[in-house]
C-alpha cells in the first residue's frame, strides 16, 4: 500500500505532516513563465468557442496577433465571441457540429477559405449532458456527451491534422 487507502500497511514515505509542507514549499525551485508564444499571423482553430476556455482562448489568441476561427455548434455564441476576439485582432465565426465528421470538415475548410491555412487548434467543445446518478444516466444521454467530447475531439483533430500536414509549415 501506498497510504492511500485505510489498511494498516502505510509507506512511510508517502505521510507529510503539517509542519513540513512549508519547508517543502520553501524547497522547491522557482521557476520563472515561459515567454509568450508567438502567435503573429498564425491561424488558430478553436471550437468550443462560445463560451468558457474556447472564448477566453479566442480573444487571447487574437490579441496575441493570430487570426482566429471561433467554431461553436451554436451560431449566435461563434458570432458573439468572434466579434469580441475582433476587437484584439483578426477573427471568423464558424457554425460546426464537432460530433459530426462532415461538420470538421466543414469548419477547417471554412478556416482555409477565410485565412488560406490552418496552423493550429484547441479542441475545447464539450458537453456536461444531463446530470443524473450513472444508474439513472440513460444511454441516449451517455452516447451524445461521448459524441460531443471523445468523437468530436477525434474528428477534429483528425480533419484539422489532415490540413496541416497538405500544407508548408508556417515561416517563422
Amino acid at each position: 500500500c501506498m497510504g492511500f487507502c485505510d489498511c494498516k500497511t502505510v509507506n512511510p514515505s508517502f505521510l507529510v505532516y503539517q509542519d513540513d509542507t512549508e519547508s517543502m514549499k520553501r524547497s522547491l525551485p522557482t521557476v520563472p513563465p515561459p515567454p509568450p508564444l508567438p502567435l503573429a499571423d498564425r491561424v488558430i482553430l478553436v471550437t468550443g468557442a462560445g463560451g468558457g476556455i474556447g472564448q477566453a482562448a479566442c480573444r487571447l489568441f487574437a490579441a496575441r496577433g493570430a487570426k482566429v476561427v471561433c467554431a461553436d455548434i451554436s451560431e449566435e455564441a461563434a458570432n458573439a465571441t468572434a466579434k469580441l476576439a475582433r476587437e484584439d485582432g483578426a477573427a471568423e465565426a464558424v457554425c460546426a457540429d464537432v460530433s459530426s465528421e462532415a461538420g470538421c470538415q466543414q469548419m477547417v475548410v471554412a478556416a482555409v477559405a477565410k485565412f488560406g491555412r490552418l496552423d493550429c487548434a484547441l479542441n475545447a467543445a464539450g458537453i456536461e449532458g444531463d446530470r443524473a446518478r450513472l444508474h439513472e444516466t440513460s444511454i441516449e444521454n451517455f452516447d451524445k456527451v461521448m459524441d460531443a467530447n471523445l468523437r468530436g475531439t477525434f474528428l477534429s483533430m483528425k480533419a484539422e491534422l489532415e490540413q496541416m500536414l497538405r500544407q508548408p509549415a508556417p515561416a517563422g
